[in-house]
């Protein structure tokens, strides 16, 4: 929930809004924020910190109870104390809080599984240096699929193949890799949907010697619906999570603390066994 009242919110970064870089928002509104990778990935090195702040706000007028809305502009306050003034305050108006107007969101990071199959195998690369990935990739005319080559909180490789046609097509592909010695080498195609005909690389090998090639498809079974009733949204309350993964970046453990009140506390513990 952003807040009780209507504003302008400014976002730090990419986004969609007004020619002023701005986004509208009315009472009631949420805003959400979620990072997800189509491949496998580690969210523990993902930072991320957005910042949500009012350019805008209303308060009710103590005279009258209308709404006066204005610009908003956070300072230290004579009283020595951090505070937010709207230009059409009066003297009489006591300083807003500054996390009404200045919030720390949370952001969601779901990991995707996959679906049953997709047991990662590498190779390991016996000396440090140059080595290329040869194949026959065949790709479907029903969906395309994603060439991914990774190494341990390291992507040395991906990209994107798309049919011509619905018959599908089947290219030569020659990748050429900078590894360490010992490190484990990880090759994968992704598809988003498992419908129809799969892809494959046939004859995948690294400067000769055979590699296993994973199929990855995201489990929809699996995947939890998105429900804007749970929490989630601009909180300012204190927040804190923590996350461990193996090394084929599966989720291993979780647990989390949510404090909103001094003498009130949430939390939660999860621990996953991959068989």
């Amino acid at each position: 929930m952003v807040s009780a009242e209507a504003g302008v919110l400014a976002l730090a970064g990419r986004l969609h809004g007004n020619a002023n870089g701005l986004i509208g928002v009315k009472e009631g509104d949420r805003l959400w924020f979620r990072v997800k990778s189509d491949v496998p990935d580690d969210p523990a090195r993902v930072a991320w910190a957005p910042a949500v702040e009012y350019r805008t706000y209303c308060r009710a007028d103590r005279q009258s109870g209308e709404r006066r809305c204005g610009p908003a502009q956070c300072a230290m306050q004579p009283n020595g104390r951090a505070g937010c003034k709207l230009d059409s305050d009066t003297a009489e108006d006591a300083p807003l809080p500054v996390a009404l107007i200045q919030q720390q969101p949370y952001v969601a990071m779901p990991v995707q599984r996959w679906t049953p199959g997709a047991r990662r195998a590498p190779w390991i690369a016996p000396e440090t240096g140059a080595v290329r990935l040869e194949g026959l990739l065949f790709v479907p005319g029903t969906t395309p699929v994603t060439l991914l080559v990774q190494g341990v909180h390291r992507l040395l490789y991906k990209q994107l193949y798309v049919a011509p046609s619905s018959a599908g097509t089947a290219l030569p592909v020659a990748v050429d890799l900078e590894v360490e010695a010992g490190e484990p080498i990880y090759v994968a195609l992704f598809q988003k949907e498992a419908a129809g005909s799969s892809g494959a690389l046939g004859g995948a090998r690294i400067d000769g010697a055979p590699v296993p090639v994973a199929r990855l498809v995201p489990d929809t079974a699996s995947e939890a619906p998105f429900d804007e009733s749970l929490g989630g949204a601009v909180m300012v309350a204190t927040t804190e999570q923590r996350f461990a993964y193996d090394d084929l970046y599966q989720l291993t453990e979780a647990s989390g603390t949510y404090q909103e009140r001094g003498n009130e506390q949430q939390w939660y513990a999860l621990d996953i066994a991959y068989l």
